[in-house]
């Protein structure tokens, strides 16, 4: 008898203080080194998260994610690469280079989905955060809204 898991992704909020926000996902239809490609490759990403992605995917490589239609584009820099356990990246609105810069660290776990099936656990921190309610509206209601809306949107990225 087999042990049926659920078979789509589960994304939340973890517990976490004002400074960061801390948000895990559970993707049983990925590996982690699958999941962590999402994150580099530009035909990946573009199927969940940016209209268009530019990316170095190296240690100090540069990244830029684009939406045209909303004449938005984020970029940065990876500050941590070592697949497929860890990326971590800069976060910077191009035209707000007066705002705080963010960090995104990103982990990648593989964890028992059933009997014989692994799939890829994400732990994403994004921060640092101050108390001014600039940053705290920052946090919850543009981050954390953002990340609820496209993390579950990885489910059904296709690579080749």
């Amino acid at each position: 008898m087999t042990n049926q898991a659920d078979p789509h992704v589960t994304v939340t909020q973890a517990p976490s203080d004002t400074s960061q926000l801390v948000i895990v996902g559970l993707y049983p239809m990925f590996s982690t080194s699958t999941l962590f490609d999402c994150w580099i490759r530009p035909d990946a990403l573009t199927q969940w998260w940016p209209q268009e992605a530019t990316v170095d995917p190296k240690l100090n490589g540069a990244y830029s994610f684009s939406w045209p239609s909303q004449k938005q584009t984020l970029h940065g820099s990876f500050t941590e690469f070592d697949r497929p356990h860890k990326l971590a990246f800069t976060w910077q609105w191009v035209g707000s280079e007066a705002d705080p810069t963010y960090t995104v660290a990103l982990t990648f776990e593989s964890y028992l989905v059933s009997a014989d099936v692994h799939g890829a656990k994400l732990t994403l921190v994004h921060g640092p955060y101050t108390n001014s309610v600039a940053d705290q509206t920052m946090r919850n209601e543009h981050h954390l809204a953002g990340w609820l809306h496209f993390l579950p949107l990885l489910e059904n990225v296709g690579l080749a």
